[in-house]
């Protein structure tokens, strides 16, 4: 017997969809990169999250092998941020990262000393973007570029490079006080050339075959292209989402609101569209809402859905890689180094990595929703259908949780052999009991998968899919 919280179907109201079709249809998206499902970290935080060689963070290599596990590649880590354009090189600093002043240099925000570089050998199998610091653009910014060249090739290394960044949000770097008021795009090309031939002139001294290679080159920082020099893509952060504060903002408006997330997203595409430049398009650092999130809306389970139809959603449009930026002590974070738990937004990422699988070998589409809280996408691997996902975004808090089947025609299909896996939490505004596929992946575990929520259901269909959806919850359907 199937249970209430997969697919019954007696109980709950009934919705049919629109046929989708066995083969993969036109306007499908494909061009993924592989591990569309990415993250960014906090240059600071980065030692905390990732531990080192002889002592990694065993809770965050766990999380980051499952979140590979579920997308046939372990994703792409991005270590920035603001923290990246504050960070100064001090050999004499002992520790790892601090946000505190050198001793070289006490303006200094964050400094970094020899051990911050050994961090790079706790993740397995992982490629990293590694960001430059541009904002110092002083003596101290100088020598930490010298001397980080060469420390961040030899402990990458050349197979585990993804690109470099060098700088990172500079069209505000006016306002937070790095440059003059009159800064403007044409100062930043210069500034961007001129330092990225040094470090290509310290990389050919340091680490060569970075250059022999071919592996070297640059996520581009903004929409500015510094013309012949070797981006390799363009990236951007998501700041579309509203002011954390904002008394407006909740997770029922906000976060589980397809409308803004293709809002949201439409931004991203008008700014691809408007670059006369043959670059993909990335976005390298996003979240919920800004400024690391909010208590109680980042931290919910409404955060899981938006993290899921976010994902998917910028997938459909052809932006190649997203990367969920992790600060210490953020709402918004998959996870805090240090626990005390798995926040709701890691399952929803993995619910997304599901649909998508080897994002690379992958087309996705939308599939158009009548009622603005229901949300689909289908998958396509080899020509056919290889997977299906609904978001149900009604707002769920307390009572008695509704839940609405829909009906799904597969056009061109004959015998359906299908499992679903369930994306759950208690309720749309609180973080606790969240599963995704009957699995839970908790700090007293160490990210290792425990039982935990609805299980998995297996069954046959006929040329069509039906399945029961709670209120405020997701599936994903694996069509065999």
């Amino acid at each position: 017997m199937l249970s209430s919280a997969a697919l019954l179907i007696a109980l709950s109201s009934l919705h049919a969809v629109l046929g989708i079709p066995f083969s993969t249809p036109s306007n499908a998206t494909s061009g993924l990169y592989s591990a569309f499902v990415s993250i960014s970290i906090e240059l600071v935080g980065f030692p905390a999250y990732a531990g080192s060689r002889s002592s990694p963070n065993q809770y965050s290599v766990n999380m980051v092998k499952t979140l590979g596990t579920f997308q046939n590649a372990m994703p792409v880590i991005r270590v920035g941020g603001n923290s990246q354009d504050r960070a100064i090189y001090d050999a004499s600093y002992t520790g790892t990262a601090a946000a505190t002043s050198c001793p070289s240099d006490s303006s200094a925000k964050t400094c970094i000393g020899p051990k911050f570089f050994d961090s790079y050998n706790s993740f397995p199998d992982t490629k990293y973007t590694f960001g430059f610091n541009q904002a110092r653009n002083d003596a101290s910014g100088a020598n930490t570029l010298q001397k980080v060249v060469g420390l961040a090739c030899k402990a990458i290394g050349v197979d585990n490079l993804e690109v470099f960044e060098f700088g990172n949000e500079p069209d505000l770097f006016s306002n937070n006080g790095y440059r003059s008021s009159s800064y403007n795009e044409a100062n930043y090309v210069a500034e961007w050339k001129n330092n990225t031939g040094i470090i290509r002139g310290l990389l050919q001294s340091a680490c060569p075959e970075f250059i022999s290679q071919d592996v070297y080159g640059y996520m581009g920082p903004s929409l500015s292209s510094p013309g012949s020099n070797p981006l390799r893509s363009l990236t951007r952060t998501d700041t579309t989402q509203p002011e954390r504060a904002d008394s407006s903002v909740t997770v029922e408006n906000t976060l589980m609101n397809h409308a803004k997330v293709k809002s949201s997203i439409g931004n991203h595409v008008n700014a691809r569209n408007s670059i006369n430049e043959d670059l993909d398009y990335v976005i390298g650092e996003h979240n919920s809402l800004y400024g690391g999130g909010a208590a109680g809306k980042s931290d919910t389970f409404g955060a899981a859905l938006w993290a899921m139809d976010f994902s998917l959603y910028a997938a459909t449009q052809g932006i190649k890689r997203v990367h969920f930026h992790f600060a210490n002590g953020s709402p918004y974070s998959f996870w805090q180094p240090s626990g005390p738990n798995t926040l709701p937004s890691y399952y929803g990422a993995l619910a997304a990595a599901r649909l998508l699988g080897d994002s690379s070998k992958v087309s996705v589409v939308e599939i158009p929703q009548s009622v603005s809280t229901d949300v689909m996408y289908a998958a396509y691997e080899n020509g056919k259908l290889a997977r299906l996902a609904i978001i149900n975004n009604k707002y769920y808090t307390s009572g008695t949780r509704g839940s609405k089947t829909y009906t799904v025609p597969v056009d061109g299909a004959g015998t359906l052999n299908l499992k679903s896996e369930i994306l759950m939490g208690e309720a749309a505004d609180t973080k606790n009991a969240v599963s995704f596929g009957g699995v839970q992946y908790r700090f007293a575990d160490q990210g290792l998968p425990s039982s935990g929520g609805p299980a998995v259901q297996t069954w046959t269909a006929s040329g069509q899919i039906q399945v029961s959806v709670q209120d405020s919850t997701a599936v994903v359907i694996t069509v065999a």
